[in-house]
């Protein structure tokens, strides 16, 4: 049995920025259900959702498209951000642009960049290794596959930092897989998947 809950005024807050755009409200999804709709395939294994949000990290450890446990950490790519601006004393823009250009790869410009960025994904990492621990000693299941999504996960050299840290199999998430599309448009899609997932997860929705 899964219980979920939200705040009332998340509720009302939504509901009426969707009704001033004149869409109706047919229904409303926790994004967890959203991620594993369109982000999950029909693995037989337990698999490891690793949401990086701006702010937020959110962990869902799910089988069978099943959710089994959930985890949110206080951290997110606005912290690389942060950490990026304050290391190498930059403005916030500047910094939110290398992160973006160059991520943990070296910048001939910044040799110190990727060292902010290993320490905010190292706290990220460190709080999924403790889920995929927590979950396995109760379960006795291995993780069979980590998918990371969510804007944060687009970091240029995420999947190879992240091999130091995991040993299951890893993937970025592409949910624009499950829908078909132009082919001109099919590497920029795959490259900005990531933070679609929700929108796709929940667009899917309706077709399923």
């Amino acid at each position: 049995m899964l219980v979920v809950a939200t705040l009332n005024d998340t509720l009302t807050k939504y509901t009426d920025v969707i009704q001033k755009a004149g869409l109706p409200v047919d229904s409303l999804e926790i994004e967890v259900f959203s991620h594993i709709r369109s982000v999950m395939t029909r693995e037989l294994f337990p698999v490891l959702i690793i949401d990086i949000g701006a702010s937020k990290t959110k962990l869902t450890i799910v089988e069978h498209g099943i959710v089994e446990t959930f985890r949110l950490v206080n951290r997110g790519s606005q912290d690389i951000t942060l950490g990026i601006s304050h290391s190498l004393e930059l403005s916030f823009e500047q910094a939110e642009n290398l992160k973006k250009e160059n991520g943990l790869m070296p910048s001939p410009e910044y040799p110190h960049l990727v060292e902010p960025v290993k320490v905010q994904l190292a706290g990220i990492f460190q709080e999924a290794n403790a889920a995929i621990l927590g979950y396995e000693k109760r379960y006795n299941k291995n993780i069979g596959k980590i998918i990371f999504t969510g804007g944060g996960s687009m970091t240029r050299g995420l999947l190879d930092y992240a091999k130091q840290s995991f040993a299951a199999e890893l993937a970025i998430a592409d949910p624009f897989a499950k829908v078909e599309s132009p082919v001109f448009l099919a590497g920029v899609l795959k490259n900005t998947g990531p933070e679609f997932s929700v929108a796709i997860g929940l667009a899917l929705k309706k077709i399923q």
